[in-house]
């Protein structure tokens, strides 16, 4: 029997039903049925919904994890950032070079 406390690892059996029915409403999106048009207002709500729950299952438990989340996630954006600069400029240093054209519009 619970005390009362909030066990942080037990999943939430509402939202595991509301993911089931946006699961369903997806797969509503994508076939054919009578009174689609009536009921799509409704089923539209399903991806966003979705995506949020999804988020919802990802989000960090406390304020150490979201920071090292978001320097991870901070860290790869500027090495792929780093990496597509340096690509562009290999990529576009020879046709710099070899145009009489300013290097903004080569």
């Amino acid at each position: 029997m619970s005390n009362g406390n909030i066990d942080a690892t037990k999943r939430n059996i509402n939202l595991d039903v509301l993911r089931i029915i946006m699961a369903f409403f997806v797969v509503c999106i994508h076939s054919v049925f009578p009174f689609k048009t009536e009921v799509t207002p409704i089923i539209d709500i399903a991806v966003p919904v979705f995506f949020m729950l999804s988020g919802w299952f990802f989000q960090p438990r406390n304020l150490e994890e979201q920071g090292a989340k978001l320097r991870n996630a901070l860290k790869s954006i500027v090495i792929i950032y780093f990496q597509a600069t340096v690509l562009y400029l290999v990529w576009r240093m020879p046709m710099y070079m070899f145009t009489n054209l300013p290097f903004e519009a080569s």
